[in-house]
């Protein structure tokens, strides 16, 4: 049996699609906006599932424009369901909704889907299924970790009194969290001869 999540937005016809080509559906999960367009969605929508007497359950997502708190909220549930049978049918909602579900998906390895607007058909997204924080080591996920504690920029010399580690493997795990896209390293604003390491807002995601 799998587990349809979705995002919706003003009508339920991009959500439906992945109902009807699955005979196995035991539940829809559906993320939309609170106000009266997302309720009144959510309520032609119930009509379809109780139709067909499929359990449909609503989350109002209250931080809609807000990236990566709605993905760090949608990732949330998808992990109550891991190692289960799951699809995310990410066609409905605002760009952003559907941005954080494609992202919560890549980060968990869950299988995302799309239906094409002009033949109804549902389309899988050709994502790979592995989780991308399993590419980073235990000392990078520290390092990433002791600049968030360091209130997100610091450097080397900060990062290597809080972990222990010489100042030279700092550095070498900074350049290659630089090279993976997750940090910055800038002049410092303070001193102009040291150099700051930033942490990118997303890479929250990664930590959790």
């Amino acid at each position: 049996m799998v587990t349809i999540f979705a995002t919706l937005g003003w009508e339920p016809k991009s959500v439906i699609p992945s109902l009807k080509i699955r005979d196995n559906v035991e539940k829809l999960i559906v993320y939309h906006s609170p106000d009266k367009k997302g309720e009144d969605a959510y309520e032609k929508l119930w009509g379809y599932c109780s139709s067909i007497k499929l359990p449909l359950k609503s989350v109002k997502l209250e931080n809609q424009f807000d990236l990566i708190k709605t993905a760090k909220e949608i990732r949330k549930d998808l992990r109550k369901y891991s190692g289960k049978d799951i699809v995310f049918n990410i066609t409905g909602g605002t760009k952003v909704m559907s941005s954080a579900a494609l992202l919560a998906c890549i980060l968990e390895a869950v299988p995302a889907v799309y239906c094409n607007e002009k033949t109804g058909k549902e389309e899988t997204l050709p994502l790979l299924q592995i989780r991308y924080e399993d590419f980073l080591t235990k000392p990078q996920k520290n390092i990433l970790m002791v600049i968030k504690q360091l209130g997100g920029e610091c450097n080397a010399v900060d990062i290597a009194k809080k972990t222990g580690l010489r100042k030279a493997t700092v550095s070498h795990h900074i350049k290659q969290l630089e090279d993976m896209g997750l940090v910055v390293v800038e002049t410092s604003k303070k001193d102009s001869r040291k150099k700051s390491v930033k942490r990118l807002e997303s890479v929250e995601l990664l930590l959790e």
